[in-house]
């Protein structure tokens, strides 16, 4: 698997992830559901953004290696 479709699948998964919990959070409004939210959630969206974040400047690394060594 590229790193390309290695982050576009993360990225997807959690879209998919956070698509289903909209609709789920639409019926299950309750203190527990916004502790679900803030203590689970939240903290996988932060992770998420800073792993594709990181995946991006690797994938960026690697083009400018492959320019640098005439391997396009």
């Amino acid at each position: 698997m590229s790193m390309t479709s290695a982050r576009l699948r993360i990225h997807g998964e959690f879209r998919d992830l956070m698509i289903a919990w909209g609709r789920t959070n639409e019926r299950w409004r309750d203190p527990v559901s916004q502790a679900f939210e803030r203590r689970r959630l939240a903290p996988i969206e932060l992770r998420i953004r800073s792993t594709v974040g990181a995946m991006e400047k690797i994938e960026s690394m690697i083009g400018q290696a492959r320019r640098e060594c005439g391997d396009r």
